[in-house]
């Protein structure tokens, strides 16, 4: 927490500690410390080591804490947003670079030395054929080199053990221009090519991310995140199910825009969103006016969770 809050690397968070009372006394200290908590190191391992289930055990203890707000509560805020993978932006070449540099040391393992192909052409205009030209013998020396080394693992116990990347290198190599569900990063394959309509971002390579947050008070009370680019109707119905399972109850109305659009309930939940209502007395209007007003709140919510996440990513990299 004192990370993220702060914005720190894993080493200055440690080096901090050591010096500031205020961050040992929050770390449940009750005299100073001269000793650092712990390698810069363990941080990372624990990330690690903690999973999927233990982020979940971490999430539902901060809604817990929320307890009064939780009750008072009446209606949610659902929408969806790209959480980007830290992977460069894709193109062919890249990917059959690293197709070949991780065959050639799958291959060091096994003492069999593989060719490595780098040659790059073009970023001028004048060289568009030369570039095409070598891209395409590029991508054939990748297939070469899967195959044979595909060839020389079904001889070895380890088959099994690199199975899951030879079958993603394999993908890489055969995939077409206009393909679906195509592999973007070898390392994360689970990747996906989302546009949501930014005029200043066209693509986003990622995975769609549904958050829930109350009106009241913008707690963040569930985060769903879903494989592929599924529409954004089709995640609502998970993310409430996930919000009575940490919350332990059902709210009147869920708060949404017009990429929800297809629901009017959910269970007892009722669906409000703009330009679906266009009947009723003056006040219903206005109270449904007020209600679609209130759902651009999540969108700071949103930019708060992101702007956290992509902080992160830059310390990693640095």
């Amino acid at each position: 927490m004192l990370k993220y809050c702060y914005n720190l690397s894993d080493e200055r968070v440690v080096e901090r500690w050591t010096t500031d009372p205020y961050f040992q006394y929050f770390a449940g200290e009750a005299t100073f410390q001269w000793g650092q908590p712990c390698a810069a190191s363990d941080l990372v391992h624990f990330r690690h080591r903690i999973g999927e289930q233990g982020i979940e055990k971490l999430f539902a203890l901060s809604i817990a804490l929320h307890g009064d707000k939780l009750k008072k509560a009446k209606e949610l805020i659902v929408d969806t947003t790209v959480q980007e993978k830290n992977i460069t932006f894709p193109t062919d070449a890249k990917l059959y670079k690293k197709v070949i540099a991780k065959c050639n040391r799958i291959a060091k393992s096994f003492g069999v030395q593989r060719l490595h192909y780098a040659q790059r052409y073009g970023h001028l205009p004048r060289h568009a054929k030369k570039a095409k030209k070598a891209l395409k013998k590029l991508r054939t020396l990748a297939r070469r080199q899967v195959r044979d080394l595909q060839r020389q693992l079904a001889k070895s116990a380890k088959q099994e053990l690199y199975a899951p990347v030879l079958q993603t290198m394999e993908r890489i190599v055969s995939q077409q221009r206009g393909d679906k569900n195509k592999v973007y990063s070898l390392h994360a394959p689970e990747t996906s090519c989302i546009a949501k309509g930014k005029a200043h971002k066209k693509y986003e390579f990622g995975s769609k991310v549904s958050v829930a947050s109350l009106s009241s008070s913008n707690v963040v009370v569930g985060i769903v995140n879903s494989s592929g680019n599924p529409h954004d109707s089709k995640t609502l119905a998970p993310t409430l199910d996930q919000v009575k399972q940490w919350t332990g109850r059902n709210y009147k109305r869920v708060l949404v825009d017009k990429g929800y659009r297809g629901h009017a309930h959910l269970g007892d939940t009722e669906v409000i969103m703009p330009g679906k209502k266009r009947h009723g007395s003056t006040y219903a209007l206005r109270k449904h006016k007020r209600l679609c007003k209130r759902r651009s709140a999540i969108e700071a919510v949103i930019s708060h969770l992101k702007k956290r996440s992509q902080d992160g990513k830059k310390l990693s990299q640095g």
